[in-house]
């Protein structure tokens, strides 16, 4: 580009130099001429590009896809009594132990009352409940459970029952086949190529991918490592300075970052109000930022989400769209004194 804008510069220069009317004449032609050239080059050059970046998408899609844990989704039905709903898992095989762990809340701020339970169902035969609860409120809270190994020398299905006066929504069900005392459950294993970082009774493990995700499917990928981790979200300068401090010591991260990294931050709800996506309670609002100047622009009028970018300049923070790929960093964090994360799924 700098050399077609020379040679469109040299051209203008000879067509206003020229000396006569007639010669002023030919050389404007010859600039038309090369401009055009010049501007279909440009169009095609536009094309290709468009033409890479699709084949970009396409291939991540069709190498990454695969890697992804898919899920298993539960059916639901309604008793023939009108006021109990239950969920139904696919079925279990036998061991030793299992944990069973999950998030629920009524979506209403009035408590719900009533019975929200779990059976361990062996064939047809629903049997008593394994656990059980007569008041949940309207936010997040964990539930957990290691079974009786009586219950668990048969194949079984878990069933959720709502019996109560209002809904209840249910959230990260997580089943692992060790007690829910177990290295990895309460607390992640923090792998060899994570970053480590204690605050207070909280530590944290940092994870940088640089496979390009969009942010809903980055969050996913986190939960891959913990299925209570999330996207990082920056809430202190400390923390801001450890992030800039990894991604600088590191080449391939830095130059990923120049496309940028996807942090949780986001303002999808409402424009201009920037929060780390909920886990499993409210939004946070930002009480530390670091934007670039001039961000973040909303250009478009769609960018919602905040990466993390220009590592040249410190790694300051800009918004993007949310559907756009980009390597990213993820978070686990958990209390020295109970085990659990303080990170959950953002999307509730």
């Amino acid at each position: 580009m700098l050399i077609t804008s020379l040679i469109l510069g040299n051209l203008i220069l000879l067509a206003f130099s020229a000396s006569t009317p007639k010669d002023k004449c030919m050389s404007m032609h010859v600039f038309q001429t090369t401009y055009n050239a010049v501007k279909e080059k440009i169009q095609e050059m536009n094309t290709l590009a468009e033409r890479l970046k699709e084949k970009l998408d396409q291939s991540i899609d069709d190498t990454c896809e695969s890697l992804a844990n898919q899920g298993q989704l539960l059916q639901s039905s309604t008793t023939s009594n009108r006021y109990a709903t239950r969920m139904v898992s696919p079925e279990f095989q036998p061991t030793v132990a299992y944990c069973i762990r999950f998030f629920y809340k009524t979506p209403y701020t009035r408590n719900y009352t009533g019975n929200f339970s779990i059976y361990l169902q062996e064939g047809a035969d629903l049997g008593v409940p394994v656990w059980q609860k007569s008041i949940v409120t309207s936010n997040w809270t964990l539930g957990e459970f290691s079974p009786d190994p009586e219950y668990l020398h048969k194949p079984f299905k878990i069933v959720f029952e709502d019996k109560g006066n209002h809904y209840i929504l249910i959230d990260d069900i997580m089943v692992y086949n060790v007690g829910c005392n177990s290295p990895g459950v309460r607390s992640p294993i923090c792998s060899t190529n994570s970053y480590k970082r204690t605050d207070g009774q909280t530590t944290t493990c940092y994870t940088l991918h640089l496979e390009p995700l969009t942010w809903r499917d980055a969050i996913l990928r986190c939960k891959e490592f913990w299925p209570l981790a999330s996207l990082v979200s920056i809430e202190t300068a400390a923390e801001d300075l450890f992030i800039r401090n990894i991604v600088a010591n590191g080449t391939d991260l830095a130059a990923a970052a120049d496309f940028g990294l996807w942090t949780r931050g986001n303002d999808i709800d409402k424009e201009g109000n920037f929060v780390w996506a909920e886990n499993h309670g409210q939004p946070k609002a930002f009480s530390y930022s670091n934007w670039r100047s001039g961000q973040p622009n909303n250009i478009g009028d769609d960018q919602d989400c905040v990466l993390l970018q220009y590592p040249l300049t410190g790694l300051k923070w800009s918004d993007a769209n949310c559907s756009e790929k980009h390597s990213f960093i993820c978070e686990a964090a958990y209390s020295h004194v109970t085990g659990h994360s303080s990170i959950g799924n953002p999307f509730g």
